[in-house]
């Protein structure tokens, strides 16, 4: 029977697409959509010498000029215009028909030169799903529930789904050469029910399998599937029959009528930062450490930092702004216009430092943003290579910084940071009914490079009036809460090769709900305003609360 359409695979596309004529002519209309006639796009990109359309080409170099930045957008709305089209011509034949897709978690890596934009994939679906295998990827704690969140968060509300889950090896693919053969390289039974578990506990509510049986042929021989290779039951395919069991039960069915709850901040998503980032180094990198070490930074405290794009921001009240170093300037004012209402904002250096059309704006912080965080600029640096262990002290707390370096003269708001040698590196702001904070340098890629001093990401939080949902005593644990029609429950989460014992706090809400019998793993008891348990390891412990 079909159960759907799944009209892109793993989305995206490959960095060089394309430069046929085809493309070149839509890329041609698109830029007469957006300028409306050749004047106006000579200006636009410092060509003035444009006599007939066809003069016009797709950009084959990188750099940070318009024509390249025109380029990069183009290929996304050409991508996601295409997606359009396939999903409204099969519901135009089978107009009772569920269609999905599946990215690969790429938004903050690889969306600039390859597409994969998992919020514009995720709007043309009724549900949205995702690739990841932790033997690809690697297995630190923080790597597979962040891109659950990723996809949780572009889903918009829309159901989602691990789409390609792995349980079992990848032979001598780049990606896992030189890793440890315990990094999910060599999947085990308790690795597969973990991964499968925290997909559920980031709030996916379907789970594929891409091989039940690993491939017989070509580079990928041997791969993903918890089978043998003669189709025989192993260790772990009863692991993932449990698991499938266990989540397809009636006693479950409350269970997966709650979702997870809102996490405590937002970490946002702004896509210009990262085509900017592209069109300059040629990659992503810089982008995606600062996002992912934020990500990091909150997370050593058990906070769940939502992923949240520049459209969404209304639903969170405080927001941490990463690399924000392009911002157009209707997005600049959308987080003015945020922080005015009485939102809360923390952000990283240079914000605003390129506008639109990747303009450098001749006062610092650009788009006006200086009245936002009373500040001008009295120092910058573009050092990347030279500020790998750069040093800044917020209040008494020492954090590191990294890849670029912004000093400031205070206007209208207090200097509470510094740097060694005395120029101010942070200043809070109150600006309408908000009020912010901003640092000079990039402190998630400080923390994704170093990794030693979470406590500044604490503090942020304290000062921003920010308690987590649960606090737990011991950092290698991660624990999340779900609520809704089905009840509340508490998911705590083991990564690590040996049991924990753990005492977790509820905040909130939830503060003061006791356990019930659990769903899955560890039993739980109540010790004062505590709640108690061994988490077991490689294992995920599915709590009720009454």
């Amino acid at each position: 029977g079909l159960g759907g359409y799944d009209i892109w695979n793993e989305c995206g596309y490959g960095p060089e697409t394309c430069y046929c004529p085809a493309t070149a002519a839509a890329f041609r209309e698109w830029l007469r959509d957006k300028y409306g006639d050749l004047r106006t796009l000579g200006q636009a990109w410092f060509r003035h010498s444009y006599a007939e359309w066809e003069d016009v080409t797709p950009p084959r170099f990188r750099g940070a000029y318009p024509a390249v930045l025109d380029w990069l957008a183009f290929r996304l709305d050409n991508a996601y215009d295409r997606m359009r089209w396939r999903a409204e011509l099969i519901r135009s034949i089978d107009p009772d028909c569920a269609i999905t897709a599946h990215g690969i978690a790429g938004s903050l890596t690889a969306m600039a030169d390859g597409g994969r934009d998992d919020w514009r994939a995720a709007a043309e679906v009724e549900s949205y799903g995702y690739t990841w295998g932790s033997s690809r990827h690697g297995d630190e704690p923080w790597k597979q529930i962040h891109a659950v969140d990723l996809v949780r968060a572009a889903a918009r509300g829309k159901p989602f789904w691990h789409a390609e889950a792995y349980a079992g090896p990848l032979w001598m693919q780049p990606n896992v050469l030189n890793k440890p053969r315990d990094e999910g390289r060599i999947a085990s039974p308790e690795d597969v029910r973990y991964w499968d578990l925290v997909s559920f506990m980031g709030g996916a509510t379907g789970l594929l399998y891409l091989r039940w049986r690993p491939l017989l042929d070509g580079p990928l021989f041997g791969a993903f599937g918890p089978y043998g290779l003669d189709g025989s039951r192993t260790s772990r395919s009863e692991m993932a029959s449990r698991v499938g069991r266990w989540a397809q039960a009636p006693q479950q069915e409350a269970l997966w009528r709650s979702r997870p709850v809102q996490g405590e901040i937002g970490i946002v998503y702004v896509p210009e930062t990262q085509l900017l980032t592209y069109a300059q180094q040629g990659d992503t990198r810089f982008y995606a450490a600062s996002m992912q070490g934020a990500y990091r930074g909150f997370l050593a405290h058990n906070v769940q930092a939502d992923w949240v794009h520049i459209d969404d921001l209304a639903r969170y009240t405080t927001l941490y702004l990463p690399f924000p170093v392009m911002l157009t300037r209707e997005h600049a004012e959308r987080l003015r216009a945020w922080v005015a209402g009485g939102g809360t904002l923390l952000c990283e250096g240079c914000p605003g430092y390129w506008g639109d059309r990747g303009h450098v704006d001749p006062t610092q912080p650009g788009l006006g943003l200086d009245a936002l965080f009373g500040v001008r600029e009295s120092y910058v640096e573009f050092t990347p290579d030279l500020l790998g262990d750069l040093e800044v002290r917020i209040g008494r707390t020492g954090a590191w910084g990294g890849l670029y370096l912004q000093a400031y003269t205070p206007t209208t708001g207090t200097p509470v940071g510094w740097y060694p040698d005395g120029r101010v590196a942070a200043v809070e702001h109150a600006y309408g009914r908000g009020r912010t904070r901003l640092v000079g340098t990039m402190l998630g890629a400080g923390h994704s490079a170093h990794g030693d001093r979470p406590q500044v990401f604490r503090d942020l939080l304290d000062w921003a009036g920010v308690a987590p949902h649960v606090w737990v005593s011991d950092p290698r644990v991660i624990a999340r809460l779900h609520d809704g029609a089905g009840g509340a429950y508490l998911w705590v989460a083991n990564p690590i090769r040996q049991p924990l014992p753990v005492r977790l706090r509820l905040g909130g809400r939830w503060a003061g709900r006791v356990p019930g019998a659990p769903l899955w793993g560890a039993e739980a008891r109540c010790e004062g305003e505590e709640i108690v348990l061994v988490a077991g390891a490689r294992d995920v412990a599915v709590i009720p609360l009454r």
